[in-house]
Formats: C-alpha cells, sequence, structure tokens
C-alpha cells in the first residue's frame, strides 16, 4: 500500500501540475516529471517498458467503497504490480 500512496502522490502532482492534456488512444503520454510522498523526483520515462495502470478513485463515492471494501481493487492491484506493472492512483478527493 506504501507504493501506492506514492503513486498517488506522483499522479496527482502530475494532474495540478497542469500536465493533463488530451492524449488519444495510442499516443504517448507527454514528458512529466514529479516529486512522490517520499521526496524523490519521478519521471515518466521511469516507467518506461512497463504497463502502466492509472486509477482515479475517490473514497468517498459508493462505487469506490464497492469494490475496496471487500478487497477487490487491492487484490488487483497486488496482481498487476506483482507481474511488473506500475500502479498510479490520482485521489480525487480533498483531506477529510
Amino acid at each position: 500500500m506504501k507504493q501506492i500512496r506514492m503513486m498517488a502522490m506522483l499522479a496527482g502532482l502530475v494532474l495540478a501540475a497542469g500536465v493533463a492534456q488530451a492524449v488519444k488512444p495510442g499516443e504517448a503520454a507527454p514528458a512529466f516529471s514529479a516529486t512522490d510522498t517520499k521526496g524523490q523526483t519521478r519521471n515518466l520515462a521511469d516507467f518506461k517498458g512497463k504497463y502502466l495502470v492509472v486509477e482515479w478513485t475517490n473514497p468517498g463515492c459508493p462505487y469506490v467503497q464497492k469494490h475496496y471494501q471487500p478487497g477487490h481493487m487491492q487484490k488487483i492491484q497486488k496482481l498487476c504490480t506483482e507481474k511488473g506493472a506500475a500502479w498510479l492512483t490520482v485521489q480525487t478527493a480533498t483531506a477529510g
């Protein structure tokens, strides 16, 4: 879960920095760098050659809760990351 939190911060910073832009399927994502929750600078290039899953989530959403409370999403995250995929989580809710 620590890795997921780190990736969530990274993805959130990317979006906050205004990097998010329309990208069509099959196009390369725009280059970016951001600081993760451990204070390390990460670049999109760090994930080159890996499958990358970007998940937008809001813990207060009943649909998100439906998949997280019984542990379904955690199992999927574990399976994907064990197979070498990188998982970025963007939390779209504020603290509290």
